[in-house]
């Protein structure tokens, strides 16, 4: 949404809907297997503001489309990142209330591949501050960000969405 000539608010919606037949159910690595069905659902809502400071700008429609796997701690992610294919690596620590997250992708659009860092911890319930480099291999084009991020899951919406199934 533009807000005025130099302003620009951004809103993004991430839907996850993953299901795994005779999972771990996110047991510690020595732990056993729990053999059942394995289902995670999750929600984020990103938002930024943009403002240009330069005499130009470029607009592109991106998208993203990610499989994931967590073992423990870590979860590692392949696919689809900003219409590009990249590999990520993420950390969770503090009972899944910090996250260090590692993306590479971008492969061929540069010298070098691009590589984002962010660091994130929820500081409120389902309120998380991020902050981290975007294209740290470039020194001409890298980007520090900072900001909010709201995450919910399918049973936040249901109270306020009643009508949508429930998993």
């Amino acid at each position: 949404m533009r807000l005025n000539s130099k302003n620009t608010l951004t809103l993004k919606y991430n839907y996850t809907n993953s299901r795994q037949q005779n999972g771990t159910f996110d047991v510690d690595l020595w732990g056993r297997s729990a053999n059942g069905l394995e289902r995670v659902y999750s929600n984020a809502v990103n938002g930024s503001l943009s403002t240009l400071i330069g005499s130009s700008t470029t607009n592109e429609f991106r998208f993203s489309f990610q499989f994931a796997k967590r073992f423990g701690p870590l979860t590692g992610r392949f696919g689809i990142m900003e219409s590009t294919g990249g590999i990520g690596l993420d950390l969770h620590l503090l009972d899944d209330r910090f996250e260090l997250r590692q993306d590479v992708f971008g492969f061929g659009e540069q010298l070098a591949p691009r590589w984002r860092v962010t660091m994130g911890y929820e500081f409120v319930r389902k309120l998380w501050l991020l902050g981290g480099v975007d294209d740290i291999l470039s020194t001409d084009r890298r980007d520090y960000f900072v900001g909010l991020q709201l995450r919910f899951t399918d049973t936040d919406l249901k109270s306020v969405l009643p009508f949508a199934p429930t998993p």
